[in-house]
């Protein structure tokens, strides 16, 4: 027998039935958030949305900044995971980019515009999760990239690496800036095509930009 006469198979089937609550919960936040925004959203609606109580959304989550957090959480996990799969997949480190591209793209476009700032100016806890992760996994892939395709011959050998890998880390958070590329204005595929042809014309050599041009004609704008 578990503590207060509980056995020990009742108390894990209890903790599986509360991930899944809980896991249940954060895809449902996320589709909320992602749809209306951060702000808009408030726990009530949440609760009313998901048909529960908010005294059960609160068991699972102190307040609205600790399921914005479990939200970034959850969103960077899919992210990574994706990320290395692809980098399993293909071994030439165009074909890298160009898949985590796509990824990054299918992700990106459930999420509402306003997010990245919201995050920064509202949630400050959940943006630092965002900019630990640009820092550490996404930089150690990019940098991961940049050095198979300097030894392979695919990019130029005289690029520098860790300000390349910098530059590129800012181009999701630029893309994703309202302020800076209206969605009115930008359709986001044509925007997402257009930086990472940009990065790619930056730093393959002759023998990169053949291959590039030759495997991915079929993306590249008419003249």
């Amino acid at each position: 027998m578990g503590s207060f006469g509980f056995h020990k198979s009742t108390k894990i089937t209890f903790a599986a039935q509360m991930d899944e609550r809980r896991d249940f919960i954060v895809e449902q936040a996320n589709r909320l958030f992602m749809q209306y925004g951060l702000r808009s959203v408030t726990m009530e609606d949440l609760a009313r949305e998901m048909g529960i109580s908010k005294k059960t959304l609160y068991v699972h989550f102190t307040d609205k900044n600790s399921l914005v957090e479990a939200v970034v959480e959850a969103f960077l996990y899919k992210h990574q995971t994706a990320a290395e799969s692809i980098f399993q997949k293909y071994f030439n480190p165009i074909d890298q980019l160009w898949g985590i591209a796509g990824a990054i793209e299918s992700q990106l476009q459930q999420i509402k515009p306003s997010i990245f700032l919201e995050l920064r100016k509202y949630f400050p806890n959940a943006y630092k999760l965002v900019e630990n992760y640009q820092q550490q996994s996404i930089r150690k892939h990019v940098l991961a990239n940049l050095s198979t395709g300097v030894q392979g011959g695919w990019y130029r050998a005289s690029l520098n690496q860790e300000i390349l890998a910098r530059i590129f880390i800012q181009l999701m958070p630029m893309k994703m800036d309202p302020l800076i590329f209206q969605p009115d204005r930008f359709d986001f595929t044509t925007l997402h095509r257009e930086m990472l042809l940009y990065h790619l014309h930056g730093i393959c050599s002759s023998k990169g930009l053949d291959y590039l041009t030759q495997q991915y004609a079929s993306e590249f704008p008419n003249p």
